[in-house]
């Protein structure tokens, strides 16, 4: 296995042919191991794995009952692989506050938790919401009631796209004799936020050939937004960096 200088925690295990054969991920006490369990070296790989650690339990990916990593539930079918995070996302208490103004020290940590958890499934199932989670992020230090009340409705929102059953990101298969494309997509705001500054945003995908004649299946590999770090006066420089 082989760590990935631009994944870590991500390691990847290669034939001599060059052509991957197992993808192992790592997070704090949880892992995944990606692979065909007919195969082999999949098999080896494994028992090397119960030799050096002691593993609590090993779940089988699969279509009928999730797989819960990083708590997101995972199932595998002939489509693909699909992330779902409606059972996070209703899991998710609200502690109601009334007052107006600033926040207090305790109401301030209630307000960064509850956009904190918000922001994890943001990140992995709903990219069109993440722009929201991270505006209310960038208020934390000077956080109102209002602010709160505002991060309390997006939850709303949330719990909507639940029963919308939209809270899911599908990995799906792509046929293996396409040849691959990396698709990226990128924009910026400029100046428009409350302190003058500018908004980041990209998406990036995974697809085949066929895109390039019109719709074709994806993945998406990473969507981000972000406040720039840089002061930035028009369009192209803004939009420079968000490439």
């Amino acid at each position: 296995l082989q760590e990935l200088e631009i994944c870590k925690s991500c390691f990847v295990a290669s034939g001599q042919d060059g052509r991957s054969y197992a993808i192992l991920c790592l997070h704090v006490d949880d892992g995944l191991l990606l692979g065909d369990l007919s195969d082999r070296r999949v098999q080896r790989l494994k028992e090397q794995i119960n030799g050096m650690f002691t593993i609590k339990a090993w779940k089988e990916l699969s279509a009928d009952t999730p797989l819960q990593f990083l708590g997101v539930d995972v199932t595998q079918d002939a489509r693909g692989i699909c992330d779902d995070m409606s059972q996070y996302i209703k899991q998710i208490r609200i502690e109601p506050l009334q007052g107006n103004g600033e926040l207090g020290p305790r109401e301030v940590t209630l307000y960064r938790q509850l956009v904190m958890r918000l922001r994890w499934p943001a990140q992995q199932v709903l990219p069109h919401l993440l722009y929201q989670v991270s505006n209310l992020a960038q208020r934390v230090n000077k956080a109102t009631y209002a602010d709160y009340r505002e991060a309390v409705k997006l939850h709303g929102q949330f719990l909507d796209e639940v029963e919308k059953g939209r809270a899911r990101l599908l990995y799906p298969k792509l046929n293996e004799k396409d040849k691959l494309f990396y698709v990226s997509y990128f924009d910026a705001s400029v100046g428009k936020e409350q302190d003058g500054k500018s908004q980041l945003g990209a998406v990036h995908f995974l697809t085949t050939e066929q895109a390039r004649k019109g719709p074709a299946p994806a993945s998406v590999i990473e969507f981000s937004t972000n406040k720039s770090g840089r002061v930035l006066r028009n369009s192209m420089s803004a939009e420079s960096c968000s490439m």
